[in-house]
C-alpha cells in the first residue's frame, strides 16, 4: 500500500533501555509509509535517552512527567494528525507488516471502530503463539476475559473521540475498558494474521501488579457485566493467584530446585483444573469457530439486519437453531449439514443499544479443547461471524 490514511503510534516510556531500541525499530521498519510516531517518557533514569538520541531525527521523542500509560498515550493521540490510533509499549514489537494490514482491514469495513490481529508472547528463550483470531464476541469480551491482544489492535480516532479517551485512572486494563466502550457501540474487525509480539519478563506489567491490578480489573468487570462475578472475575482472579504462586515456587527454587519444580507443577495443575471448570462450562463461541449449543452474543448497534453465518458439521445435521432476541424467539430454522445462513427478524432499524441474542441449539457433540484431553467442551455448529451486514456483504471472515 503506497497511500493512505495517516496512522499515530505512540510509545509510552519509562526505564526500558534494555527494549525500547526494538520497538522503536520495529515501527521504522513498517512497510506503511504514513506513519506519525512519537515516543513520550516519562522521566526514564536508565539508558533510555541515549538509546533514543541514536535514532537521530527519525523519531520524535519528548521527555514530560505523567501519571501512567493512559495519560501519555491519550497526549500523544491528541497532539496526532493520525486518523487511525495505536500504541506500541516499549517493551513490545511490531510485526513488518501490521500497520499496512490493520489500515487494510479497517478500510474494508468502514462500520468498524478497530481491527486486531494475532499475537505471540515471547521470552528470550520461549515464543507462545496464538492459534486463531477471536471473532468479535462482545459478550464474551465483558463476560470472559479481554481477547483482543493490545499491542495489534488499531482504532479509528473518530470512534474513539465519540466514546472517549483512554481512561486515565486505569493503568492495567485500560484497553480492555476502551475496547469494550468501543464494542458497545460498532464492531471491531478480526484480522487473522500475526501482527506483533508481547514481550514477557520481570518488570513487564501484565506479571506485575498483584492485588492492585485484580482490584482494577473488577472495576472495569463491575462497569459492564450484568452478573457480579462473571467467568471474568474468576479469570482474573486465578491470574492473581498464579502469578503470586509462581514467585513463591521461583524463590523455593533457589533454595531446593527439586522442591521448586514440584511447586510450580503444583501451581499449574491446581490452576488448570479450576481454568477449565470455571470456562468449560461456560456456554461459548471459540476463536477456532465452535459454537456451543446454548449461546449469549450482544450485537452492536445498526441499520442493517443481524445475520449469523456458519456451517453445520455432517454429523450434527439436520441441527436446529433458535434464535431469541432481547428475550423473545424470533426464529427457528432447521438446518442441513453445510453452510448457513440467518437473517434475524425484528432487528433492523437504526437502534442505538446493543441488541441481545441467544442462539439455542438442539444437537451437540463432546470435543477436546486445546488445554488438554481432559478438558471437554460440548459444541453445536461452526460459526463465521454474528454481526449487522446485509445479504450483499460478505461476512467477517471465516476460520478454516
Amino acid at each position: 500500500m503506497t497511500d493512505g490514511p495517516l496512522v499515530t503510534i505512540v510509545t509510552p516510556s519509562l526505564n526500558q533501555g534494555r527494549f525500547i531500541g526494538e520497538a522503536v525499530e520495529s515501527v521504522l521498519g513498517q512497510t506503511y509509509p504514513a506513519i506519525e510516531y512519537v515516543v513520550l517518557d516519562a522521566g526514564s533514569t536508565d539508558e533510555t535517552h541515549d538509546v533514543l538520541r541514536k535514532f537521530g531525527s527519525r523519531v520524535q521523542w519528548k521527555v514530560e512527567s505523567d501519571n501512567g500509560q493512559s495519560q501519555a498515550i491519550n497526549r500523544g493521540w491528541r497532539r496526532g494528525a493520525g486518523t487511525i490510533l495505536a500504541w506500541l509499549c516499549a517493551d513490545d514489537l511490531l510485526e513488518p507488516n501490521a500497520v499496512a494490514t490493520a489500515v487494510e482491514a479497517l478500510l474494508a469495513r468502514p462500520d468498524a471502530g478497530a481491527a486486531y490481529g494475532r499475537g505471540t508472547n515471547f521470552t528470550d528463550t520461549e515464543i507462545e503463539p496464538q492459534d486463531h483470531t477471536a471473532p468479535f464476541h462482545l459478550w464474551r469480551l465483558i463476560n470472559m476475559f479481554d481477547f483482543v491482544f493490545q499491542p495489534a489492535a488499531f482504532f479509528r480516532r473518530d470512534a474513539v473521540e465519540a466514546v472517549g479517551w483512554l481512561d486515565e485512572s486505569l493503568h492495567y486494563s485500560m484497553d480492555w475498558d476502551l475496547l469494550i466502550r468501543l464494542g458497545l457501540r460498532q464492531p471491531l474487525v478480526p484480522v487473522d494474521a500475526l501482527l506483533a509480539r508481547a514481550r514477557i519478563h520481570v518488570g513487564a506489567k501484565t506479571s506485575t501488579g498483584g492485588l492492585r491490578r485484580h482490584r482494577e480489573l473488577r472495576r472495569v468487570i463491575r462497569r459492564y457485566a450484568d452478573e457480579r462475578r462473571p467467568p471474568s472475575y474468576w479469570f482474573y482472579g486465578l491470574e492473581t493467584f498464579k502469578h503470586a504462586a509462581d514467585a513463591m515456587a521461583d524463590k523455593l527454587s533457589r533454595r531446593s530446585p527439586r522442591i521448586g519444580r514440584s511447586a510450580r507443577d503444583l501451581v499449574d495443575r491446581a490452576n488448570t483444573s479450576v481454568a477449565c471448570r470455571t470456562f468449560l462450562k461456560a456456554d461459548d463461541w471459540w476463536p477456532d469457530g465452535w459454537a456451543c449449543a446454548s449461546v449469549d452474543f450482544l450485537v452492536p448497534p445498526g441499520d442493517e439486519p443481524v445475520r449469523l453465518v456458519g456451517a453445520i458439521a455432517p454429523d450434527l445435521a439436520p441441527q436446529t437453531l433458535s434464535v431469541a432476541v432481547d428475550g423473545s424467539e424470533r426464529c427457528r430454522e432447521v438446518l442441513p449439514a453445510g453452510p448457513f445462513s440467518i437473517t434475524v427478524p425484528g432487528t433492523t432499524g437504526g437502534t442505538r443499544d446493543v441488541t441481545r441474542v441467544r442462539v439455542t441449539a438442539d444437537r451437540w457433540k463432546p470435543i477436546h479443547h486445546p488445554w488438554g484431553r481432559d478438558a471437554i467442551r460440548r459444541v453445536a455448529y461452526r460459526l463465521d461471524a454474528i454481526e449487522r451486514r446485509s445479504a450483499a456483504q460478505s461476512p467477517t471472515e471465516g476460520r478454516s
